[in-house]
């Protein structure tokens, strides 16, 4: 637990909160998808970070995040918990930062990943 709170501090330092240094679009993509590489099984066929941002009546904003894998093309999608499960997130936010988005999703396997949003 320790050690991932640890990764998780040095990840906010190092990562896209740090606005002294400008990341691209793809690494901060990259960073999500290697954080979250770190909760599923060493071999699946594909894995994804589904994230809903809703506007709350009192004007705060609200967020839903959903991280899932499948093992096979054809086996269903399970829940799984990266090591941590904020980073993903905030690498998602800083992408679509001074966007109006309601709907992003990150999917992606050992040889590839795409990035969507609405």
């Amino acid at each position: 637990m320790l050690a991932s709170f640890m990764t998780t501090i040095k990840r906010l330092f190092n990562g896209p909160g740090n606005t002294s240094i400008p990341h691209s679009n793809e690494q901060l993509l990259s960073w999500a998808q290697g954080c979250m590489l770190e909760g599923l099984p060493d071999i699946f066929h594909e894995a994804r970070l589904d994230c809903g941002r809703t506007q709350l009546p009192d004007g705060k904003t609200g967020m839903s995040v959903r991280h899932q894998f499948r093992l096979t093309s054809t086996s269903e999608f399970e829940r799984f918990l990266p090591a941590d499960d904020l980073y993903p997130v905030q690498c998602v936010e800083q992408v679509l930062k001074d966007k109006n988005w309601h709907k992003a999703s990150l999917v992606f396997n050992a040889d590839k990943a795409s990035f969507s949003w609405e």
